[in-house]
């Protein structure tokens, strides 16, 4: 599936959940992004949400009240491979092939590629 690609602060704050792997919420966030204002963080938070990016998850507890919280739909490997156009893929794969320097990855990419053409030959 073909995503339209994150602006910087989408980037950003998508990098935090990938790298968390757990739900936030805007007191999480900041804590993590203190550069962002509350108020740019809650406006990215609802693009991330209408794109589907990120969902509703719960409730976090900031001190004082509690706060939505989020959880990603979308892995990064995911995002970043929805990026890639079509005419790119021989290309990319070749250089990430090229970059493997353990056997045993190579193997199991052979693996993989082995799985796949007898997926398309049914």
């Amino acid at each position: 599936m073909k995503m339209k690609p994150l602006t910087k602060k989408e980037e950003e704050i998508m990098r935090v959940f990938w790298e968390q792997s757990r739900p936030l919420g805007l007191a999480s966030l900041s804590e993590i992004l203190p550069e962002y204002n509350l108020n740019t963080m809650q406006v990215v938070l609802r693009k991330l949400k209408n794109t589907g990016f990120i969902k509703r998850f719960g409730l976090e507890d900031n001190g004082k009240n509690g706060t939505r919280t989020y959880t990603m739909c979308i892995n990064e490997t995911d995002y970043m491979a929805s990026l890639v156009i079509d005419k790119q893929v021989i290309s990319l794969a070749t250089k990430l092939i090229r970059s493997i320097s353990s056997k045993k990855d190579l193997d199991q990419l052979m693996e993989l590629i082995a799985e796949q053409e007898m997926e398309l030959e049914k």
